[in-house]
């Protein structure tokens, strides 16, 4: 066993170990500026020079070399801390294996060092789409149970920050990300062993990185693996059921359930419009705990199918910490969804404009759809691997047209749908799109921004996708 391996502490030796950090970003210099402190002489080195990065990294003692990941194979050092954009996979990764040097993540990392200033339960959210929706609403309820709570991960804040925070926490909500958990170990010190785990759904997403659908949903399965406590899984997605009865998880873990339905023993659903809690209750063979209602979820925009999915799966893991359900039903009250998450911009003159930028792959796509009857869909972007042709296979019906948005628009030949409009490339393609679902739409329609793919062949985010979609809206409306 190298010494890395028996590092499970803040506190363990670390000094005078040697480390690598290959990429840089917030993760990356997070984990930089933790063992710096852990006395852990670090280079980092990444393909582009980040000017902010190189003052910082140099104010804590660590070494920046701009360098290409291929340039790393005999790199020599005590273990390396890889960011979550590389693959496992990759071949200079694999190189550095069969060298014998540990390769760990960043979520590895803070797991060994989380003792610094207390220890506490991790609660770990990973899916396809709603995870970051669900990791806030869990912190939310939480919170307004009055614990301390760091929602961290892939939702921005490293895990290794809240590590450090000097004040500890009750509680981490950690949204994980598919290429955070491919990084992770299934063994030893540094499998990461959550109290509750969930997996929101699951579809088919970054299959140009992850190479196949197989190989992405055994990377989310891995949000399971080790739990202690209880493992959540969505009643309307079965293959969130299978991860669960495959899942190598400790002695006594209990399954909960969470779907748009009924809830039997052992699960968490809707009964005539209340969220009902079925699991967490000692008297839940004959009776249930009210939570909240659909009704009041509408005052806060939080009623559209998939965001009570979110809600659902939330409510489960807030009960499994034993949060009080009243704490619960305020938390709800006042939370307030983040935005480009089917978001009404405007209605004008019978026509409703909606932007969900956030849908970044057809399982979001699908789930925004679900909610409206009528609909000028605005789609397009990167669209990663994925085939597409599926939603408007499903949604023919409802789609009354689609305007194609993106530099790459050849799936149009493979898609069914009674109009298609492709809008070229240009300085502002969401403007001419927004002008002409305009000129398609008709009292009663919904012009849906939901795009399917990410946004950086033409945008530089899904905010800014967004932000020019309300942008354009907001100008069509003045005009009118």
């Amino acid at each position: 066993m190298s010494r890395v391996e028996g590092l499970t502490s803040w506190y363990s030796d670390w000094q005078g170990l040697s480390a690598a950090i290959l990429g840089i970003g917030v993760s990356g210099f997070a984990a930089a500026d933790s063992l710096r402190e852990l006395g852990v002489d670090v280079t980092v080195y990444a393909p582009e020079k980040h000017t902010r990065y190189n003052k910082l990294l140099d104010a804590i003692g660590a070494r920046y070399v701009c360098a290409y990941l291929d340039e790393l194979c005999e790199v020599d050092v005590d273990f390396i801390v890889v960011s979550p954009g590389i693959s496992p996979d990759n071949p200079v990764i694999k190189r550095l294996r069969d060298r014998q040097i540990p390769i760990l993540s960043e979520i590895e990392l803070a797991w060994r060092v989380r003792d610094k200033v207390n220890t506490c339960p991790w609660i770990l959210i990973t899916g396809t789409n709603g995870k970051t929706t669900t990791a806030l609403l869990t912190g939310s309820m939480l919170a307004k149970d009055g614990a301390r709570v760091a929602v961290c991960g892939n939702i921005g804040t490293p895990v290794l920050d809240a590590v450090r925070n000097p004040k500890g926490f009750d509680y981490f909500v950690v949204e994980l990300s598919s290429f955070q958990l491919s990084l992770l170990p299934m063994h030893g010190n540094g499998a990461v062993k959550g109290f509750s785990s969930a997996c929101v759904n699951l579809d088919e997403d970054h299959l140009e990185w992850h190479g196949a659908k197989e190989l992405y949903y055994r990377a989310k399965s891995r949000v399971y693996h080790g739990t202690t406590g209880f493992c959540v899984y969505n009643l309307d997605d079965e293959e969130t059921k299978k991860m669960v009865e495959q899942a190598c998880v400790a002695r006594n873990v209990r399954a909960i359930g969470f779907g748009l339905c009924v809830p039997d023993v052992g699960q968490v659903g809707i009964v005539d419009g209340i969220l009902c809690d079925r699991a967490f209750l000692s008297a839940r063979k004959d009776s249930a705990l009210e939570i909240t209602s659909v009704e009041k979820l509408e005052k806060n925009k939080l009623s559209m199918r998939h965001i009570i999915s979110d809600v659902l799966c939330a409510v489960a893991l807030a009960r499994s910490v034993e949060t009080n359900p009243l704490s619960i039903s305020r938390a709800l009250d006042e939370f307030c969804l983040s935005p480009h998450r089917t978001e009404v911009v405007a209605k004008e003159m019978g026509v409703m404009w909606v932007n969900d930028s956030k849908a970044t792959n057809p399982h979001a796509v699908i789930a925004s759809l679900s909610n409206f009857s009528r609909v000028i869909l605005i789609f397009g972007g990167l669209m990663k691997g994925v085939d597409v042709s599926g939603i408007f296979d499903r949604f023919y019906e409802t789609i009354k047209a689609v305007v194609v948005i993106g530099k790459n628009q050849s799936f149009v030949g493979n898609i069914k749908c009674k109009k298609i409009v492709c809008i070229p490339d240009s300085n502002d393609p969401m403007s001419e799109a927004v002008a002409a679902a305009d000129l398609l739409a008709t009292p009663g329609d919904t012009v849906l921004l939901s795009p399917g793919g990410s946004s950086f062949d033409q945008f530089e985010s899904y905010e800014h996708r967004g932000n020019c979609f309300i942008n354009a809206v907001k100008d069509l409306v003045k005009r009118k």
